[in-house]
């Protein structure tokens, strides 16, 4: 959908303008050449903070890592001890089971109140579906 500025000009989503009847207009060629378009722009403040965003991620990632590790051990300990009275294999099905599926369960939620939209829930059931998936194989 393209919007017309005050100028009578047309302008599209990456800040380049067009006359909007298609005529040639010396204004059209100032405008352009003067302002940087959007997409330039972005693209700029990306690599600018690029450094900082990346070593962000990978130091949530070494912290996820770490509290995984621990955690799943803990887990462990907690199963079997609430899985005392009860066989392997009906610990295994409820407790171990609730356990493994939890990351799904709240990456699904994450992305749901993340998106608030259709795109939350449709990222929840790939979601889902993917470690389905990668469970039978």
């Amino acid at each position: 959908m393209r919007t017309t500025d005050s100028g009578g000009l047309a302008s599209n989503p990456f800040g380049l303008s067009s006359a909007a009847d298609g005529s040639n207009s010396s204004v059209r060629g100032r405008r352009q050449l003067s302002s940087t378009p959007r997409l330039v722009r972005s693209l700029t403040k990306f690599k600018q903070g690029a450094p900082m965003e990346i070593s962000t991620s990978l130091l949530a990632v070494v912290i996820a890592s770490m509290v995984m590790m621990y955690a799943c051990n803990s887990f462990d300990d907690a199963a079997s001890h609430l899985g005392r009275n009860m066989t392997a294999g009906v610990r295994g099905a409820t407790i171990n089971a609730v356990g493994s599926s939890m990351p799904e369960l709240l990456t699904t939620f994450f992305l749901l109140f993340l998106f608030q939209d259709q795109g939350g829930f449709a990222a929840g059931i790939a979601t889902t579906a993917g470690s389905a998936i990668f469970n039978a194989v």
